[in-house]
């Protein structure tokens, strides 16, 4: 049967094959020469894919990889070097898919989507409720930024920073208005890290 769809994020693009014995076999990467797909395919061994090999196609059949190389390449193979590529294709991390549908409520407070926030950056958590908030008072705290929570739950958190002073003053004021519990948090491209952790990102000491 087919793998979870998440098995082989760090490649694209990936192919499944059915096959005639019922297993599916896939493959990753588009190649017009046999020293890319050599490159290619070590790049992917080093990644923990020790068995990873060649497949040759031609015409949606699948051929000997031999019978699609270049005299070049056959001559190459033959005496042991390796032809540099002329025009290496790269193996391209896929990119994960962002699902922003969870805060789609057209009547919750205004907040921007942390996982879709690039960088690094420091912010103050407000509150954390069962399902995207409608409770105008959070908008006394400027610049709303929302996370999905892996249990379902959604927190936010107010302001972005890079300075540790800008940020304190934040928390204070949130302390002062109402969240005496707000505290600070820190995020690098949509995932939550340790305030140490964005410290260090920001170099700060």
């Amino acid at each position: 049967m087919p793998v979870a769809n998440n098995t082989f994020s760090q490649f694209a693009p990936v192919y499944a094959e059915r096959q005639t014995n019922g297993f599916i076999r896939y493959s990753t990467g588009f190649f017009t020469s046999y020293t890319e797909a050599i490159q290619a395919r070590n790049e992917i061994r080093q990644m923990g894919y020790a068995d990873a090999f060649i497949v040759a196609y031609k015409n949606r059949e699948r051929v000997r990889y031999s019978e699609l190389m270049t005299v070049a390449e056959r001559n190459s193979t033959s005496s042991g070097t390796t032809i540099p590529p002329s025009n290496p294709t790269p193996i391209v991390p896929a990119v994960p898919k962002v699902d922003i549908s969870y805060y789609s409520d057209p009547l919750a407070v205004p907040a921007n989507i942390i996982e879709k926030t690039q960088g690094v950056f420091f912010t103050v958590q407000v509150g954390v409720y069962g399902k995207p908030s409608r409770n105008t008072i959070l908008n006394t705290y400027s610049d709303l930024h929302v996370e999905k929570l892996p249990n379902g739950q959604i927190r936010y958190t107010s302001g972005k920073f890079q300075t540790i002073a800008e940020v304190i003053k934040q928390r204070d004021f949130c302390r002062a208005n109402g969240i005496p519990d707000a505290f600070i948090t820190a995020y690098k491209d949509g995932k939550r890290i340790s305030v140490p952790e964005g410290k260090k990102e920001l170099g700060i000491q």
